[in-house]
């Protein structure tokens, strides 16, 4: 889903950027409820997505259980500074 926010902005990619983009990944890619003939200018891109993102990505998966804390603790001794977390 892109996020149209209705104007030509400095720093706005184009559609044709986002195309250029989503071509570089190694899996299939596509827009999820963007018209890409009015992008920024898709208001209804929020009623779309909401429609087609079942529609488009079927797989569903239950939220995984919450880690205790000392999964927590074990996890991020695991990735040894991987990630940007401090565990006070």
């Amino acid at each position: 889903m892109l996020f149209s926010h209705g104007v030509d902005s400095i720093g706005l990619v184009s559609i044709d950027e986002w195309r250029r983009i989503m071509m570089l990944g190694s899996k299939r890619s596509y827009f999820v409820g963007v018209d890409e003939s009015a992008y920024p200018r898709d208001f209804a891109v929020f009623v779309r997505y909401h429609d087609e993102l079942p529609r488009k990505i079927q797989s569903r998966y239950p939220m995984p259980p919450p880690l205790s804390l000392e999964e927590f603790d074990e996890f991020l001794e695991q990735t040894n500074g991987r990630y940007r977390v401090e565990w006070h």
